[in-house]
């Protein structure tokens, strides 16, 4: 994928608009699996800002953003409302797309099928939701993971992220959201998710056995399983200087191939990921390997770190020479490029950059060295 520099004026020019708290729901359940009952959603209170959002390229940042970007964006919706994810099973959220329902919003919902299958509290939440006069859909099997996480608001916004939308989320796990309101961005993803929609179904339905994927238009764009790993390959080829990188998995030899290339040539390549992830095998292997031909690596240790420290790592992102971008659901790992449905996002605009160098200095900073890990110790 390259940077032709017609789409780099574009990209500095991306309108987008920053989403500040509109809505709060006024109890929050006390236990993380608790799923909000059809009475309690009539109890939710908005709580209004006298002054309107400031419009402008934003980022918000977990798990100090707690849910507020999500909650404000979905209070703001007055038509629709479309949302890909692979987890989600908050309750506060749940509750805030049921109000959404209520108050005549068309709320459609993709979640991914394994996790659904596998997450009671998820099949709760998805139960009272459905309840509650929200479309939701398990995505088609022919993936075999559906993780993107997009989020767009009546064809005037759109939240990119990393992140799920579970509890533990707005805690103790990095996670970023990019908000964007560019027409083309908004047009390709709304896209991709009514495709996705048409090959998928309710629980409890049988969806298609196929499900192909619309042309990408906007270069920018990065969707799995089409172009994931050719994009990423191409970011890392264009680092001169420096790679400031993020994952929560390592599991891609190719990716993990080119990033030593990297190293080879001269530049200084920086990541931070979990030593042990939530879900997946040990990073160990991966991160000794890369160690030993010179990337630099911190760890987080604790897969759920108390308050007060260093979150764990569940971000993807990619700084490259510290001004151009990547943010989204696609880890470094050969399953996510390859055979799962996810998203992600290259970008140029410095005040949206700048808060993800200055973010993951400060990671940098409190994440642990590797290298008693990586020298077996």
């Amino acid at each position: 994928m390259k940077v032709r520099g017609r789409r780099m004026r574009i990209e500095a020019a991306i309108s987008c608009e920053a989403l500040e708290p509109r809505q709060l729901l006024a109890s929050v359940p006390a236990a993380p699996s608790a799923v909000p009952a059809s009475p309690a959603v009539s109890e939710i209170r908005l709580l209004h800002h006298a002054s309107p959002p400031p419009k402008a390229p934003a980022i918000f940042i977990e798990p100090t953003a707690g849910r507020k970007p999500l909650l404000a964006a979905i209070d703001s919706a007055r038509h629709r409302i479309r949302l890909g994810i692979c987890n989600f099973d908050d309750p506060v959220v749940g509750a805030a797309m049921i109000a959404a329902a209520r108050r005549g919003v068309q709320v459609q919902v993709i979640v991914d099928h394994n996790k659904y299958l596998t997450n009671p509290a998820e099949q709760q939440l998805v139960a009272a939701m459905v309840a509650g006069g929200v479309s939701v859909h398990l995505s088609n099997s022919i993936f075999q993971q559906s993780f993107e996480k997009e989020l767009v608001i009546d064809q005037r916004r759109v939240l990119i992220m990393t992140l799920c939308i579970e509890p533990a989320t707005f805690t103790d796990t990095r996670d970023y959201g990019l908000v964007l309101a560019s027409p083309n961005i908004i047009h390709e993803v709304t896209k991709f998710f009514d495709n996705d929609w048409r090959y998928s179904a309710p629980p409890g339905v049988a969806a298609p056995p196929y499900n192909p994927t619309p042309p990408i238009r906007v270069p920018n764009l990065i969707w799995g399983p089409v172009n994931a790993s050719n994009a990423l390959t191409s970011l890392i080829q264009k680092a001169r200087h420096t790679i400031d990188a993020t994952t929560e998995l390592l599991d891609d030899p190719y990716l993990e191939s080119e990033l030593i290339a990297a190293v080879q040539r001269g530049v200084r390549v920086r990541l931070i990921l979990p030593s042990v992830p939530r879900a997946g095998s040990s990073n160990l292997p991966g991160i000794r390997l890369l160690a030993q031909y010179g990337v630099q690596i911190h760890v987080t240790l604790g897969q759920y770190p108390p308050a007060g420290a260093m979150p764990y790592m569940h971000a993807k992102t990619m700084i490259v020479d510290g001004r151009l971008a990547y943010l989204g659901s696609i880890d470094l790992a050969t399953a996510e490029t390859s055979q799962d449905r996810e998203l992600g996002i290259t970008f140029q605009a410095e005040r949206l950059i700048a808060p993800l160098r200055t973010q993951f200095r400060s990671d940098w900073a409190s994440s642990t060295p590797i290298a008693a890990i990586a020298s077996g110790a």
